[in-house]
């Protein structure tokens, strides 16, 4: 993404055949490295994410070298947004 920072993300709801969700982001892509000038914008990624369970476990992955990693904060600022969704009809709903 640091070569190409054009990107997509697919973001999918399942709850069966009949009900899902899909929505797909396109975006360019923003690192927010470890300097002052992003240091508020990365406190608050890091404020969001600490809501979730072991959030920090695959960026935090050890090398080869036994050594940890800081994660990589970034952000996708948003050009396009798109999605789908499907809903059981009157037949489904009842089986």
């Amino acid at each position: 993404m640091r070569s190409n920072p054009l990107v997509c993300l697919e973001i999918d709801e399942w709850t069966s055949h009949y009900q899902w969700m899909s929505v797909v982001v396109l975006g360019r892509y923003e690192e927010l490295p470890d300097t002052p000038k992003y240091e508020s914008a990365r406190a608050h990624a890091r404020e969001v994410l600490q809501k979730r369970t072991m959030w920090w476990e695959p960026a935090c992955v050890p090398t080869e070298k036994r050594e940890r990693r800081s994660p990589i904060f970034y952000r996708i600022h948003i050009g396009q947004m798109t999605g789908r969704r499907a809903t059981p009809g009157p037949v489904e709903a009842t089986s």
